[in-house]
């Protein structure tokens, strides 16, 4: 198994199967207006951020800053791309697509899900042990997890 948060491997995907017929890609999505609204929330928390995910000619207003978001080539456009092109495609069923908001009001039942739909062995996960890890500006997850004998 391997877990990656990177957004190109639904473009990767034709080559995923031919490598591993058996895999599968989690994608976890959410209403574009929100995922927008939280980018320009980052913005406004660390200007410094938005040198990372907006080019400096395109931060002036909030305007010019979604439409670099979502430009083909902007951190959120082409993951939508990415994301339509798998969903789309004949390699669809490699998906497993997870609403980010079902993740966040029932964690337990939601990734009790996943795990079935990976067969993967039963799990029980302590959702209360969850810590957020601020890491060079990335947030890391960590839950504990017990076997379920």
């Amino acid at each position: 198994m391997i877990i990656d948060n990177h957004r190109m491997w639904c473009t990767r995907l034709g080559l995923i199967d031919y490598l591993f017929p058996e895999s599968r890609i989690i994608c976890c999505v959410r209403n574009p207006v929100w995922i927008i609204d939280s980018f320009e929330r980052l913005i406004q928390k660390d200007p410094a951020l938005g040198s990372k995910l907006v080019p400096i000619e395109q931060r002036g207003t909030l305007y010019e800053r979604v439409e670099a978001l979502t430009a083909p080539n902007g951190v959120f456009g082409y993951c939508w791309r990415a994301l339509q092109e798998a969903f789309y495609s004949t390699l669809a069923h490699k998906l497993i697509v997870v609403e980010y908001d079902r993740l966040v009001t029932d964690p337990e039942r939601t990734v009790a899900h996943i795990g079935r739909l990976l067969k993967l062995p039963e799990w029980r996960y302590n959702f209360e042990a969850v810590e957020f890890r601020g890491l060079q500006g990335l947030i890391r997850l960590s839950i504990r997890r017990v076997c379920m004998r």
